[in-house]
């Protein structure tokens, strides 16, 4: 076997070994277990939280995910997953739904592209008694394909309701960040939610771009990464290119780019030989083959004397320029919905042609510069070849979603006019692959720290940052692809002039470019395993292999021919006489000679047949059988344009009439007629839409379809039902129908299960009901008085009550008003909440009724003493002269609550009333008061009653506790020490006698606590003032006085001023039976 059949079977395996492969990658329905939130991405204390730990409320993201799951016609949820804090007010939630069909993939796009009006769609639902701020659209740049995002914060404005989230964790305020993205025929929903005070610990945008990687890894989409946020100078193309800050370092994404790498630099090898082989034989005819690549040359030659001729010298600088700018509007396109008339699309056409420029021209300038200092002819051109090239790179970019896409194809080609040595055809070759290597180097080195520099603030200054990591980026990226394509060593290219005179340094440059190329711009991330899962490398592989094929089939192709044409000489010279056959010279499988293409070989002699017999000039003439046919052929055309005119117009009368009676009748929401008419239009069948009818009419019939299908639901579950039909509005909000939908509910709420639409889900979104507008003002109270009674039945008796006061409100239905004020005055929180019912119900208008709540209420309320405090209350109140009001004020005296409650015990006539009522509870609650050391409380209670009664039996043992309170009151701020008084000898009876000076300008209260209680008040002295650092010497005699004759015994004594501006004392004073004592206080003032 010669090495050429070595090379072809070589060829023909490696093909076998990847085609498998690829049919593999591309098979097979997507795996989504890795669709997961890391941990490691969480705060710490963060865990999974299984299913069995959530409860079902309002306002999770699982609820969209279900919804969304119920409104898509293929669509499942694939991954529902919670990740939650230790404590649990922070949990974050993922779901994944899908897979979505084209149009509804379409119609997800355009939705998100409202960004405010679907973020309002989105807001979670809780119960009434929450309030929620204006969804803030946060900026989500960069996830998915399309993306939504927004925080909400919530509050909890009354007492009567409690809330939770789906850990089951109470909260008063929330705030709850929203995510909707869509990647590939998968959506993704993510909510996180922090409740309480303090800031989120989850870092909720990075979590998604991670979440997003994954989505993209699994599904085969799995791009470079979005290392930017997209901007109106930060492209999404450029944003997928990375920096060298964003390479990876994992060494299995290297080894697998080397493994890639290597694949393709072998099948690239064995392809171009065979190219090469095939070029040097047949040159002639593979031109005749490319009759695109010679007409474009044509074309563009015919071009070129045009200019030369109108514009002379000027003609290069415009052909430059035309040429740099086809470029950037081609490559522009690799910018998903480019709008050139922006301001973002123009930056990406003057940046695209900037990159172009720098790559394509600066490489080729410096060949020439250094040709024409070598002594070398050269010249520059535009190849026609690289135009093919161009175009090729962003058709393919664009069928298979390339990202960030290919950028193949140099505007600019230096060529040599002459033949030239070996050397200096080798020289001019490095000169131009180090050049377009150092300007794609150079760029990626500048673009590192510039790209660290963005900090996403906003402003010119990062404007200005964010457009220079763009053009740099962009430079790499052209630069690197363009390497790679020149070392595929194409004939005349500098790559095949490298490969020709050093085989090891093109392997090793070919190998180094390709495996930059895959790990940068390929496959950045993936390991072996997970990039044969990736677009883009898949589409590399097959290409490369498609590239392989077409080669192989080329060269065999030809070969054959081959065969065949020297059978045709052999044969042809066999049939001369007297001549011996001979077959043409071969052709020698030489190399490729420098700077040109090989020539082919001489042609092998041309063989002419020539007529068997000539017609004689007098032969009968025929009509022309030719002619007759083409008669024939021009007639059956007219005839048959004319039936295509006639069944067209027919068609289009017909779908016209079926469609505007079907509109008429989708319009008046009348669904049975639109069906049958949309029938009658859609399955008939048609060469074209004249009428231009069939989308919208099959939108509508669908539309009816759908509707029609929930109210036959509707009959047997008003509960789905009524979900199927908020979902119908939100799907189709501007639609026709939607306005048909308040009537339709309203009428399975008439039926006679109509009570089954009050579901407990459906009674957590009523609210939401009634804003996307499918509930009548006039059926609001009917659904609201069962949605009380199904939350009461369920046990969520907050929810029951808060449900049937709403209907108390806005109800006017007296049976409605009687079935909800029954649910109310038998449900706890009711006696918690009594002036509000009193006006919302007719217990003011009933005694004995209003009587029999009260005292249900203190029977079931006496666990929780504030509330039994306000029934009490309310009871004496209103029925002071009832039997049971004697029974009701020993309780509320009893009850401590009610201490809370004395100003309005005092103000209430019908209380305050009540014999000896008010000094009992008012000292009994000044004495529980200094039990629980609430010692301010108790001297405020001790002084009303001595001040109030002062004839009661009680004074002793209130002033005892007022004496009491005072000194433990100025124990507990810190008093000072008083000393034990001077025993100045007898006091000439049995009691003990203390006399006390007040040398001081204060006037001072004096509290003795003992055996006899004392609370006396010692006048200022008017000839006294503060002494300085040191007190007198001896006590003063000559200023006020009081002498206190008090039984013998142990005393806590207290002195303070009664102005407050001085600090007070304490102390202990022991004194004996018969003793005398004396005691002065002065005020000394000291530093600080």
């Amino acid at each position: 076997m010669n090495r050429r059949a070595r090379l072809c079977a070589a060829a023909a395996c490696l093909a076998f070994v990847l085609a498998p492969l690829s049919v593999h990658a591309l098979a097979g329905e997507p795996d989504l277990t890795s669709v997961q939130i890391e941990l490691a991405d969480l705060p710490s204390g963060f865990r999974a939280v299984p299913d069995s730990d959530l409860v079902e409320v309002g306002g999770s993201a699982k609820q969209v995910g279900e919804a969304l799951e119920r409104s898509l016609a293929e669509a499942s949820l694939q991954q529902y997953l919670v990740y939650a804090s230790d404590s649990g007010d922070e949990l974050l939630e993922l779901v994944v739904v899908g897979p979505l069909i084209a149009p509804e993939r379409v119609g997800m796009s355009r939705e998100m592209a409202d960004s405010s009006a679907l973020a309002d769609d989105l807001m979670p639902s809780f119960t009434l008694y929450v309030e929620q701020s204006e969804p803030r659209i946060i900026d989500t740049a960069g996830i998915g394909e399309a993306s939504v995002g927004f925080t909400v914060d919530s509050r909890l404005t009354s007492d009567l309701a409690t809330v939770t989230n789906i850990l089951g964790v109470p909260w008063t305020s929330a705030t709850s960040q929203f995510l909707l993205a869509l990647r590939g025929e998968y959506v993704v929903v993510m909510m996180t939610q922090h409740v309480g005070s303090g800031a989120p610990g989850v870092d909720f945008l990075a979590v998604a771009r991670r979440v997003d990687a994954h989505l993209a890894a699994a599904l085969g989409l799995a791009t470079p990464g979005v290392y930017r946020a997209d901007g109106t100078f930060s492209p999404s193309v450029a944003n997928n290119i990375p920096t060298i800050g964003d390479i990876s370092t994992e060494p299995s994404v290297a080894v697998a780019n080397l493994v890639l790498a290597a694949v393709a630099v072998i099948v690239l090898t064995i392809a171009m030989r065979l190219l090469n082989t095939t070029l040097v034989r047949h040159e002639d005819a593979l031109e005749q083959v490319l009759r695109p690549a010679r007409a474009l040359r044509r074309w563009w030659t015919a071009g070129d004397s045009a200019l030369d001729q109108r514009l002379g010298r000027g003609a290069s600088a415009v052909r430059v320029v035309g040429v740099l700018l086809f470029y950037g509007v081609l490559f522009s396109f690799l910018e998903d919905g480019w709008r050139p008339w922006t301001t973002s699309g123009l930056f990406v056409l003057v940046a695209m042609t900037i990159a172009f420029g720098l790559v394509g021209t600066t490489d080729d300038m410096v060949e020439l510069r250094a040709a024409h200092h070598w002594g070398v002819p050269a010249r520059l051109a535009v190849k026609p070849a690289l135009v093919l090239f161009a175009v090729g790179s962003v058709v393919l970019t664009k069928f298979a979603q390339l990202v960030p896409g290919l950028m193949i194809g140099t505007p600019e080609a230096f060529s040599l006019e002459d033949e030239v040595d070996e050397r200096s055809e080798l020289r001019l070759a490095r000169v131009g692959l180090l050049t377009t290597g150092a300007v794609g180097l150079g760029a990626w080195v500048l673009a590192t720290p510039l790209d660290a520099a963005l900090d996403g603030s906003g402003g010119a200054g990062q404007s200005a940052i964010s457009a220079a990591v763009t053009l740099l980026v962009l430079v790499f990226a052209v630069a690197v692809e363009n390497l790679f394509a020149n070392m595929v060593a194409f004939p005349g290219s500098e790559g095949a002039t490298l490969r020709r005179h050093h085989r090891l340094a093109w392997w090793i440059v070919m190998l180094t470019v390709t495996a930059l190329f895959f790990h940068t711009l390929i496959n950045p991330r993936g390991s072996l395993a997970q990039s044969l899962e990736s677009t883009n490398v898949r589409v590399a592989l097959v290409t490369v292999v498609s590239f392989l094929a077409f080669t192989l089939a080329v060269h065999l192709w030809f070969r054959r021919r081959d065969q065949h044409d020297a059978a045709m000489v052999i044969e042809a010279a066999a049939s001369e006489p007297g001549r011996t056959p001979q077959l043409p010279p071969p052709t020698a499988a030489a190399p490729v000679q420098p700077a040109a293409l090989p020539v082919a070989s001489a042609a092998p002699p041309v063989v002419v047949l020539a007529p068997a017999a000539l017609r004689s000039p007098r032969a009968r003439r025929h009509r022309d059988p030719v002619l007759v046919v083409k008669l024939v052929v021009t007639a059956v055309a007219l005839v048959g344009l004319a039936a295509l005119v006639t069944v067209v117009v027919l068609q289009d009368r017909r779908d016209s009439k079926h469609f505007d009676a079907g509109h008429q009748a989708y319009v008046a929401a009348d669904c049975a007629v639109a069906i049958a008419e949309y029938d009658a239009l859609l399955d008939d069948g048609r060469l074209i839409d004249t009428a231009g009818v069939v989308a919208q009419a099959t939108q509508e019939r669908g539309e009816c379809r759908e509707l029609l299908a929930i109210d036959l639901v509707a009959e047997a579950d008003p509960a789905e039902a009524l979900s199927r039909y908020a979902d119908f509005v939100a799907q189709h909000p501007d639609a026709p129908l939607s306005a048909s939908v308040g009537g339709r509910v309203a009428a399975m709420l008439a039926s006679s299960n109509g009570i089954e639409a009050a579901s407990e889900e459906n009674c957590d979104n009523l609210d939401a009901f009634g804003v996307a507008g499918i509930l009548q003002s006039v059926d609001v109270p009917q659904l609201r008085l069962w949605c009380a009674d199904t939350f009461e039945s369920v046990g969520r008796g907050a929810d029951a009550y808060a449900t049937a006061v709403l209907v108390l409100q806005s109800a006017t239905d007296s049976e409605a008003l009687a079935a909800a004020e029954s649910i109310v005055l038998r449900n706890p929180l009711a006696c918690s909440d009594l002036e509000r019912l009193m006006d919302l119900s007719s217990l003011s208008d009933a005694d004995d009724a209003l009587a029999a709540f009260l005292q249900q209420c203190m029977s079931s309320a006496a666990a929780d003493p504030v509330v039994l405090a306000d029934v009490q209350i309310a009871f004496l109140a209103h029925f002071p002269a009832r039997p049971e009001a004697t029974a009701v004020e020993g309780a509320l005296i009893a009850n401590y609550a009610a201490c809370d409650h004395l100003a309005e015990l005092r103000s209430e006539p019908a209380i305050a009333g009540r014999a000896g009522f008010l000094p009992t509870i008012t000292l009994t609650c000044a004495q529980t008061a200094e039990f629980f050391q609430d010692y301010s409380g108790a001297v405020e209670r001790y002084q009303w009653f001595i001040d109030n009664a002062p004839t009661d039996d009680r004074l002793v043992a209130a002033r005892d506790g007022l004496a009491r309170s005072l000194i433990a009151e100025a124990q507990q701020g810190g008093a000072g020490s008083l000393p034990q008084p001077v025993d100045t000898g007898g006091s000439g009876s049995s009691l003990a006698s203390v006399v006390i000076y007040n040398d001081s300008p204060e006037e001072l209260r004096i509290v003795m606590s003992g055996p006899e209680s004392r609370i006396e008040v010692l006048a200022a002295s008017a000839t006294s003032g503060e002494y300085d650092l040191v007190g007198p010497s001896s006590c003063r005699t000559d200023v006020p006085m009081l002498e206190l004759q008090v039984p013998s015994g142990v005393y806590d004594v207290l002195v303070e001023a009664t102005s407050g501006g001085i600090s007070p004392f304490t102390g202990t004073w022991t004194l004996g039976r018969g003793d005398a004592y004396a005691s002065c206080f002065y005020v000394v003032t000291t530093f600080g």
